[in-house]
C-alpha cells in the first residue's frame, strides 16, 4: 500500500498519525523593498541563473516523488516563475516566485501582499552545492527581474526552526520579520496567532 507515492511503513504510519493528532509550527514572514538588494554578489564559479519552463521540469526532480512534477507544472501554468542555478546542464538549486499572495501548506495559512509584491517560496539548494552562495545568486536574479517587471516588495516565509534558510536570507538582507504566525493544530482543528511588526 502507498500514500502519496510512498511505500507504507510503520515509521510513516506513525508520522502521519502524529501529524493528524497534533501539529505546531512557527512561521516568520520577511519583507524587503526590491531596491534594497545588495549591490555586489560573489558568484559561484561556472553557475548561471535562468528561468525555466515545463520542458525542463525533469531536471528539478532529484529526490522528488513523481506526483511533484504535476504540482510544478500547475505552478507554471498559473503564472509562477522558477529560477534555477545551473552549472552546465546540471541544476544546483532553485526558487519559485508567485505574485501577490502565497498559501503556506506548513501552517495551513494564506498570507496576502499588495498588488505590487512577489513571494519567494519552495527554495532548495542541493546538498552538494550548499555553502557556495548560490542562494544569494538566485535571490539577486529574482530581485533584478522583479525590478524590471515593476514590483516593489519581496516577501519570503521561513519556519523558525530552519536555521540554514534563516541565515542565508539574513545575509542577503531579510533581517527583521514583519509578521509572525504561530499555528497549532489539534485533532484537525487549526488555530493561528498572528503578530504584526513594523510595516507588515
Amino acid at each position: 500500500m502507498r500514500i502519496r507515492g510512498e511505500k507504507l511503513t510503520f515509521k510513516r504510519i506513525s508520522r502521519y498519525t502524529k501529524k493528524a493528532l497534533y501539529e505546531r509550527a512557527h512561521m516568520l514572514i520577511y519583507k524587503m523593498d526590491i531596491d534594497c538588494t545588495p549591490s555586489s554578489t560573489k558568484n559561484a564559479p561556472d553557475v548561471t541563473i535562468a528561468q525555466i519552463d515545463k520542458e525542463y521540469l525533469d531536471l528539478l526532480m532529484r529526490g522528488k516523488r513523481p506526483s511533484h512534477k504535476m504540482v510544478m507544472l500547475g505552478r507554471l501554468e498559473n503564472g509562477d516563475r522558477c529560477f534555477v542555478a545551473k552549472r552546465g546542464d546540471r541544476i544546483c538549486g532553485y526558487s519559485w516566485v508567485r505574485e501577490h499572495s502565497y498559501y503556506f501548506p506548513e501552517i495551513y495559512y494564506k498570507v496576502n501582499g499588495d498588488q505590487r509584491s512577489i513571494w519567494i517560496y519552495d527554495e532548495l539548494i542541493f546538498e552538494e552545492e550548499r555553502g557556495k552562495r548560490i542562494q544569494h545568486q538566485i535571490l539577486s536574479e529574482i530581485f533584478k527581474w522583479g525590478r524590471k517587471e515593476g514590483y516593489k516588495n519581496v516577501y519570503v516565509g521561513i519556519l523558525s526552526d530552519n536555521d540554514p534558510s534563516l541565515k542565508a536570507h539574513s545575509r542577503f538582507g531579510f533581517k527583521n520579520p514583519v509578521k509572525e504566525i504561530n499555528m497549532l493544530k489539534v485533532l484537525g482543528i487549526k488555530k493561528h496567532k498572528i503578530t504584526v511588526r513594523g510595516d507588515g
